[in-house]
């Protein structure tokens, strides 16, 4: 082997055992050399990378599960699947759907509310109040500061994006159910009875009463309170909401219009198609019967009443609140005020608190009219109410949550900006539209008449302080004279509305979003209730849920219920007298078009 060879080969150290090669030792074999900064890399630990890699995986998965959820709605609001499974209870824990769609803010918030603690629920129903209605209180004057305004919570928009139905409506709030069933209210798509919140109520131990200022058989108050195939039949309302109907009595206190839909067809002022006397049967079945404005106020603001209570003091509607007459008909926040106490009192021994619904009626008829007048004060009216209610919440020992609703928008109210406008035009007047018209009506003032501008400009200085009618305006509303009512009312008010810088897009309900606003005396369901509709626009039923929720109450238990006990013989023919094409929840299609055939007050045509 040569020495070249030698060369070639590389050298190996032996390392001798108890060596000790010095630190400064000049053997450049023991020098490493140190890497460059450029080539130096960070390496995670390996507990940190799947820790890292877990959070990625589950953001991944987080927004896999929200773009799913959005195409879901999306399809859902396609269909008319929209009937709720009454075998399966919407009570039961909080999955991973109900978090992503916002309805828990947190562990706290979700677990404070689903506690078993007595809780006073008071839900205030606006019917027909749009954003729009709110702006022309401002325009009225910048001193009209609202009570609801410093609770807004969020926005509610009807489950259908193309019409809003007021029977449809007010079953999804009531039940929980996206139905829409024409003019049927309590009940599913394929007809079958849904239970509302209460009754749900009811059967879990809660006070219940209902507030309104229309019939206590219109739409929304009959959704909470009875079962029909037609809210255009008063008679059968009246009846379930007596506890006329397989679940017995559930409501404690009723106050209202529609005295008519209680008296026997023998009566001038009765609308119903039988000879049943309601008021009679009220009075021997131990309900206090308050038939007109002195016997209200002996309920002394709700110290002196005993439940059940019934109060109804006009033969349909209220009137308008700017044409109430003081001394025959209370305002909305006085008798907010009697059921307060009246339910509080009831339940201060009970584990459970109470369910009040209110509602400000006449709202939505102000808007079909068009009327800025009736609406203005309406709307003041129903802030009042809301304002009695938050008094009576902070003053209360028991936990209340307070949550103010529409069912939906009506006239889809705009407030222009004109250099022409009265801003308080319609906040100075005296008497509504519709006042007016009634009042020209009553005196047989026609397009004819000989004085009917001279009259006609007379009522307009008088009720709207407005003294410069034009001869266009002047001959509109007298060509109109003729007409209907409603046409007629829609003439004057198009006048004071154009005068006040207002634009009124529609005559009837419109599926824009409406305005939420809530109040809870705990902090933290406050805070949850907050979160909820922060997010996005809820539907009527999921509202429904929430305060379903709140109550722990079991509305698919009580549907459950109320399905079995319906199906007894008893309840066949019972609305009717036996009529062979009716049951307990009314006319069939033939006996419903029978039935509009009879003259009747109590239905619209």
């Amino acid at each position: 082997m040569s020495d070249s060879t030698f060369e070639k080969l590389p050298l190996v150290e032996e390392k001798i055992e108890g060596e000790i090669v010095p630190e400064n030792s000049s053997n450049e074999s023991q020098k490493q050399p140190k890497p460059s900064k450029k080539s130096k890399k960070f390496a995670y630990p390996s507990g940190a990378r799947a820790l890292i890699y877990f959070f990625v995986f589950i953001s991944l998965i987080g927004f896999v599960a929200r773009v799913c959820f959005i195409f879901h709605e999306e399809f859902n609001s396609k269909t008319n699947t929209n009937e709720v499974n009454v075998s399966k209870s919407d009570s039961d824990s909080i999955s991973i759907w109900d978090i992503l769609r916002g309805k828990c803010p947190g562990r706290d918030g979700m677990n404070e509310m689903q506690k078993p603690v007595k809780r006073n629920v008071i839900l205030m129903i606006s019917d027909g109040l749009g954003m729009g209605s709110l702006e022309m209180i401002h325009r009225a004057g910048e001193n009209n500061n609202l009570a609801l305004e410093s609770h807004l919570l969020g926005f509610s928009a009807p489950k259908s994006t193309k019409t809003s139905h007021g029977p449809m409506d007010d079953t999804a709030i009531a039940c929980g159910v996206d139905a829409n069933n024409g003019e049927s209210v309590g009940l599913y798509a394929s007809g079958l009875p849904s239970a509302s919140l209460i009754e749900a109520a009811k059967q879990a131990g809660y006070r219940t009463g209902v507030v309104v200022t229309s019939r206590i058989t219109d739409d929304t108050p009959a959704a909470f309170t009875s079962h029909v195939r037609s809210v255009l039949d008063p008679s059968l309302i009246a009846q379930h909401q007596l506890g006329m109907y397989p679940l017995g009595r559930n409501v404690d206190l009723l106050i209202g219009g529609g005295r008519c839909a209680f008296l026997p067809n023998s009566t001038k002022e009765s609308c119903r198609v039988d000879t049943k006397d309601l008021w009679n049967y009220a009075e021997t079945n131990g309900w206090t019967v308050v038939k007109n404005m002195q016997q209200y106020i002996g309920l002394n603001h709700g110290t002196n009443v005993s439940l059940p209570l019934i109060s109804l003091l006009s033969e349909t509607d209220f009137p308008f609140e700017v044409d109430r007459d003081q001394t025959k008909y209370p305002s909305l926040d006085s008798t907010t005020l009697t059921a307060l106490r009246s339910l509080a009192e009831a339940s201060k021994d009970s584990d459970r608190g109470f369910f009040l619904v209110i509602e400000g009626s006449k709202i939505d008829n102000a808007a079909h009219d068009n009327d800025p007048v009736a609406q203005y004060h309406e709307v003041m009216a129903y802030d009042r109410a809301f304002q009695t209610v938050l008094d009576f919440a902070k003053d209360s020992s028991v936990e209340t949550v307070v949550l103010s609703i529409s069912n939906h928008d009506t006239g889809n109210l705009k407030v222009l900006k004109s250099e022409n406008a009265v801003p308080n035009r319609f906040s100075s007047a005296s008497k509504s539209c519709s006042y007016i018209v009634d009042t020209l009506a009553e005196n047989s003032i026609c397009a004819n008449s000989p004085d009917a501008s001279v009259r006609v400009s007379k009522m307009f200085e008088e009720f709207l302080g407005i003294t410069d009618l034009t001869e266009e305006e002047l001959n509109t509303i007298v060509s109109a004279l003729d007409s209907t009512p409603g046409t007629r009312t829609k003439a004057i008010s198009r006048i004071v509305s154009s005068r006040s810088g207002l634009v009124w897009s529609s005559e009837d309900h419109t599926v824009e979003s409406t305005p939420v606003f809530g109040y809870s005396t705990n902090e933290r369901v406050s805070r949850f209730l907050s979160h909820f509709f922060r997010t996005y626009a809820k539907s009527p039923s999921q509202i429904s849920r929430v305060l379903e929720r709140l109550m722990h109450i079991d509305l698919a238990g009580v549907t459950k219920q109320l399905n079995k006990a319906s199906k007894e013989p008893k309840y066949k023919g019972f609305s009717r007298d036996n009529e062979p094409e009716s049951d307990w929840m009314g006319f069939n299609m033939a006996g419903y078009r029978s039935m509009m055939d009879r003259p009747c007050s109590g239905y619209r045509k």
